[in-house]
């Protein structure tokens, strides 16, 4: 049963005020949303903080770079499982990023070359449709090629369903981090 003095309110304007309130409300529930996607979006690219992630997990410790890119985030991360992939830009730093790293030598390359193929088809393979060309993607636009000079870094856990590369060029002064987990 609806109240006569209610009715009244809507007829008198009272129902501006209440559309009014709605809009506001729905303004700032937007807000608060870009503000919180803004925010996480800022943490996640955090230098320090990623390197510091990936000695507290994976043991190696490196300087922070001047800028973090994701070059590819997990779309589905169910319990943390996943695919990450970043590029960590140390362009004209006077700092050593190679030092917990192994130099790649004619000895080495291939290991570390089966290293890095397992990964691009791992992870190519566990997507379909439109993710794996989008990663697909990822890895033709950026230099994953083992070259001698260059250094890198491998650890395996869990009898190798989660590990972590990282693959430092040289002559790009960039490293590429390749994190699966599963």
């Amino acid at each position: 049963m609806v109240n006569q003095h209610t009715c009244y309110f809507f007829k008198k304007g009272g129902g501006i005020f209440v559309k009014k309130l709605i809009g506001i409300v729905i303004v700032i529930i937007v807000l608060i949303s870009f503000i919180g996607l803004f925010l996480m979006k800022s943490l996640e690219s955090d230098p320090l903080e990623i390197v510091t992630s990936y000695e507290e997990r994976w043991g190696i410790s490196i300087p922070s770079p001047n800028k973090v890119t994701a070059l590819w985030t997990e779309p589905f991360p169910a319990r943390g499982d996943g695919i990450w992939i970043k590029r960590l830009d140390y362009t004209n730093q006077d700092t050593s990023i190679t030092r917990n790293m192994i130099k790649i030598t004619e000895t080495n390359q291939a290991e570390v070359q089966q290293y890095v193929s397992k990964f691009i088809s791992s992870s190519i393979n566990s997507y379909s449709d439109d993710y794996k060309v989008k990663i697909q993607n990822v890895f033709r636009d950026i230099n994953v090629n083992v070259e001698i000079g260059d250094y890198y870094y491998y650890k395996s856990e869990n009898g190798g369903y989660d590990y972590f590369i990282s693959l430092c060029k040289v002559s790009e002064q960039v490293v590429y981090t390749f994190e699966w987990h599963q």
